[in-house]
């Protein structure tokens, strides 16, 4: 299997249907998440990227 690291969306207030639902579908594969803004999804990467992924 190969080893996927996060992926952060980001979309305006309106909302992304495409982006939350290939969130929904592939969040075993890897770690996912949807946002509104860009400091958050950066936030949020540079945490996951300190998460060891399990092998």
């Amino acid at each position: 299997m190969t080893v996927r690291g996060p992926l952060a969306f980001v979309v305006d207030a309106a909302g992304s249907p495409v982006a939350e639902r290939f969130a929904e579908l592939t969040t075993g594969e890897r770690p996912v998440k949807v946002f509104r803004t860009l400091h958050a999804a950066r936030k949020w990467l540079d945490e996951s990227a300190a998460i060891q992924p399990r092998r």
